[in-house]
């Protein structure tokens, strides 16, 4: 079930979404989790993109950016990536994950959904820039490859620090014995099942999980604004230096 993080000035600060109340959503769950197995298993990694910050495992962003370096708001560039990729993009269960979790971040903070959809219509007006998904307003998901993927303990810089991502579990596992999500300052440890998703300001709160048991398969998905990309729009479509 759906419960709000509340910090003592009464904010919400984080949400646990829970899953819809829908036994197909479920099913597109365990369908998006074996497509993203299929796709790990067939594409071949670079190093730096198969141990980082975030764990010992592959993982792919996918979307567009703004931000070191670049002079405006421009695609990831994947590579031989990208057909895997566009196949994890197309795929209707992955779609429908994407669309739940924009649309519980318009019900839960609205005002940051509002936020997020005017910046993804401002750089799709102003460069031509098509996001990942029609039915959701962030810019970039990322896809987390393997079969017992948890993360280290980290922050995700990049993103924008007072926005949420939203991420997803998924995969065949106890949840009450593995898997949690632990929240760090708000010293939290939640248990994080099959199909759930949770929102926090990940550039903000440290986090990580508790891997799942042996012989137990587990993996996530996660979409998420990027910080430059979203100061580009506040500047007025400029760079600072421009500014």
């Amino acid at each position: 079930s759906p419960r709000p993080i509340i910090d003592r000035f009464g904010n919400i600060i984080a949400c646990l979404l829970g899953r819809p109340d829908d036994d197909s959503y479920v099913v597109d769950c365990t369908n998006a989790f074996d497509v993203i197995l299929e796709v790990g298993d067939e594409a071949t990694f670079k190093k730096s993109q198969k141990c980082h910050k975030r764990g010992n495992f592959p993982a792919v962003n996918v979307g567009f950016i703004h931000g070191q370096g670049t002079l405006r708001p421009t695609y990831l560039v994947l590579g031989k990536l990208q057909p895997f990729m566009d196949r994890l993009l197309a795929n209707k269960s992955v779609r429908r994950i994407m669309g739940f979790q924009s649309g519980a971040l318009r019900i839960w903070a609205p005002k940051l959904y509002a936020y997020g959809k005017n910046i993804i219509k401002t750089v799709s007006d102003k460069m031509g820039l098509r996001p990942n998904f029609d039915c959701s307003i962030f810019p970039c998901v990322a896809f987390n490859f393997g079969r017992n993927i948890w993360t280290w303990l980290h922050q995700d810089l990049m993103n924008l620090a007072w926005f949420w991502c939203i991420i997803t579990a998924l995969g065949d596992f106890d949840a009450e014995h593995g898997g949690h999500l632990i929240m760090w300052e708000a010293k939290l440890i939640v248990e994080f099942p099959h199909g759930a998703s949770i929102a926090i300001p990940s550039a903000t709160f440290t986090h990580s999980n508790i891997p799942v048991r042996e012989g137990e398969r587990r993996t996530s998905v996660t979409q998420f604004l990027p910080g430059g990309l979203a100061r580009w729009v506040d500047n007025g479509c400029r760079t600072e230096k421009e500014m």
